[in-house]
């Protein structure tokens, strides 16, 4: 039988991996697209960059949004026809953000990656499978 210390104890471990996550904001943040879904957040220094899959008029677009961690928009960066293939087609290094995506209209096996700097501008790129064909 368990006491009240022990019970206590119990309820609080069953709660740690809730205390574990915080919410800094909940809102509705809208990029003048579509249809837009948040796809994945990072902590950065002072600020949260969000990494969202948009379509716009039929068509794809990624987009990276910088907020402050009240929820104010600080920037974002729209890549029209550049689509995200996952959530996690996106990669943080310490100065920089690489980014892969797929043309549209997409090609067969077309891959784009994209080297960014944290505020979102095209450092370098490169595209993959221009010209490659199916095997069997």
């Amino acid at each position: 039988m368990l006491n009240s210390k022990t019970a206590f104890l119990f309820i609080l471990l069953a709660m740690l991996p809730l205390l574990a996550f915080a919410q800094y904001f909940s809102k509705s943040i809208d990029l003048d697209q579509s249809g837009d879904s948040g796809w994945n957040i990072f902590t950065l220094d002072e600020e949260l960059l969000i990494f969202v899959a948009s379509t716009y008029h039929g068509a794809s677009a990624t987009a990276l949004v910088k907020t402050d961690f009240e929820g104010h928009v600080l920037s974002t960066k729209i890549f029209e026809g550049a689509k995200a293939p996952t959530p996690n087609a996106i990669l943080l290094e310490d100065t920089s953000i690489l980014l892969l995506t797929r043309p549209i209209p997409a090609l067969p096996n077309r891959i784009q990656v994209a080297r960014l700097n944290l505020e979102g501008e095209v450092l370098q790129e490169w595209a993959f499978g221009e010209e490659l064909e199916y095997e069997i």
